[in-house]
């Protein structure tokens, strides 16, 4: 059976802490720091690989005449899935006439902050609070389970 392109899995890159890069139809998603980018493809100027032993994705996008062009990188631990990841993206982008105007793809990006479930900070009092708890818990399911194994029958 042949899988059509709709029905695969998307690519994703998993890079150092957290980051994440996938191709989701005619975008380039990151999730960095609490952030999601979805960048359309038309905005990608250049893919490149970079970094030492090849394990960094390095995206820029188009900018207007004199503007700088931002840029976008993805560190990973695996240099065979970032040179996959950047052909997958790189053939992805579409071809450019050299004579097309760069302001109308340098569209600003939007941010969005992904929401993310974390423990609360507690403080010491809290955190100390927790493991008296914990050891009188403990103390009590020990005592009663050697007062059981030892006590007298009538």
């Amino acid at each position: 059976m042949a899988v059509s392109k709709s029905a695969a899995s998307p690519l994703i890159l998993h890079g150092r802490s957290g980051t994440r890069a996938r191709l989701d139809g005619d975008a380039f998603v990151l999730e960095q720091g609490g952030a999601l980018r979805r960048i359309p493809l038309s905005a990608i100027a250049r893919v490149e690989i970079a970094g030492r032993g090849d394990r960094t994705l390095r995206v820029t996008l188009t900018a207007a005449p004199g503007d700088q062009p931002a840029h976008h990188a993805v560190r990973c631990a695996s240099a065979p899935a970032v040179r996959a990841f950047a052909a997958a993206l790189t053939e992805a982008v579409p071809v450019r006439d050299a004579a097309e105007r760069q302001a109308e793809r340098a569209a600003r990006v939007p941010l969005e902050r992904v929401a993310r479930w974390r423990l609360p900070r507690l403080t010491a009092q809290t955190w100390m609070l927790v493991a008296v708890a914990g050891g009188l818990s403990l103390a009590g399911s020990l005592g009663t389970a050697a007062a059981g194994s030892s006590g007298s029958r009538l």
